[in-house]
């Protein structure tokens, strides 16, 4: 998971250098898009060390319902 962040970062960072554009009529800085997409992986990967750390300290919560489901 770190891999693709570092990778995700690395295009954005790329294409900033780079001036790359949208092929489109607007012709966009890719930068622009592509940096949602680098900060959507970091924050899933915080979020998956987040979770492991918690599963390894036995913190997780687990929550069970009251009163058991049903289905009618």
């Amino acid at each position: 998971m770190q891999i693709d962040v570092v990778f995700t970062c690395r295009l954005v960072w790329m294409s900033y250098l780079t001036h790359d554009v949208s092929p489109a009529a607007d012709a966009t800085p890719l930068w622009i898009p592509q940096i949602a997409m680098a900060l959507g992986s970091l924050v899933l990967a915080i979020a998956l060390v987040d979770a492991l750390v918690l599963e390894w300290q036995g913190n997780r919560a687990h929550t069970v319902p009251e009163e058991a489901l049903h289905h009618e």
